[in-house]
């Protein structure tokens, strides 16, 4: 079984191991002649499996019971994307002060502040630095060409709980990121609240997540600050460390970029 077909099978099994599962519901009914003429033939495997996934997803979301427990959340990699209106999204409010402050969370503490910029986070640090103290690897995107290194880089977390923020900076916008390269590691797990959009990609053949839409990244068991995300997310997970790519980008541009990664 190759990595795409496991990853498929892992979110199954996370989406059904916490419930009893009802009796199978009738999926031939629901697939017309229509659909089968309209699949693409080039379709790769981990795309063909993805659409097979959510098909069953659909059915199974119609069974009293089952709904709740499916629609909570999704998970790729090391970040969990919760989904509908899962009870774990942080509210939002401010102080007297104009700052951020999220509500209540369910099963994660509920961090102080909400930073609205990368450029906020703690544990700035320079590549280098970040290369010799993670465990994994932090490659840099090959294209656009003109990136190079990022203007920033933060390391967050502790111990084997560690990822790295690079922030490459827009031209003559001193605070106005252009693209956010997330890197983490095993040990870490990141939670985005309900984002508006949450479509199936690929990256070099591989399932990827895209997300659209404002909402709140959290790290799991911390109470650091959590980040107000607005730009399109891309997330996908290569040699078992995650990658999560922030950028006002059409997914094509994304995907390029997160798959020229690999050519380092």
């Amino acid at each position: 079984m190759n990595l795409a077909n496991q990853k498929i099978e892992g979110l199954l099994r996370q989406a059904s191991e916490n419930f009893t599962y009802p009796p199978t519901p009738d999926l031939s009914s629901r697939l017309s002649a229509t659909a089968v003429k309209r699949a693409r033939p080039r379709r790769s495997l981990a795309t063909a499996l993805i659409v097979l996934l959510l098909v069953l997803a659909a059915s199974l979301l119609a069974v009293p019971g089952v709904r709740a427990q499916l629609a909570e959340w999704l998970q790729i990699g090391a970040v969990r994307i919760l989904r509908g209106d899962s009870s774990a999204t942080a509210t939002l409010a401010q102080d007297q002060e104009g700052h951020l402050l999220s509500g209540p969370t369910t099963g994660t503490p509920s961090p102080a502040f909400v930073i609205t910029s990368l450029l906020d986070l703690d544990g700035e640090t320079s590549l280098r630095a970040a290369r010799t103290t993670v465990s994994f690897p932090i490659p840099l995107p090959a294209y656009p060409q003109y990136l190079g290194e990022p203007d920033h880089v933060f390391l967050q977390g502790s111990g084997d709980g560690q990822f790295v923020v690079l922030v490459w900076l827009q031209e003559n916008q001193a605070a106005q990121a252009e693209l956010v390269l997330y890197v983490i590691g095993e040990a870490v797990q990141l939670n985005k609240g309900v984002p508006e959009v949450i479509e199936a990609a690929e990256v070099l053949g591989e399932l990827a997540i895209l997300t659209r839409g404002a909402h709140i990244l959290t790290i799991e068991g911390s109470q650091q600050s959590a980040k107000l995300v607005n730009a399109p997310t891309l997330i996908w997970v290569q040699d078992r460390i995650t990658y999560r790519l922030e950028a006002d980008l059409p997914l094509e541009e994304m995907i390029r970029i997160a798959e020229s990664l690999a050519l380092q």
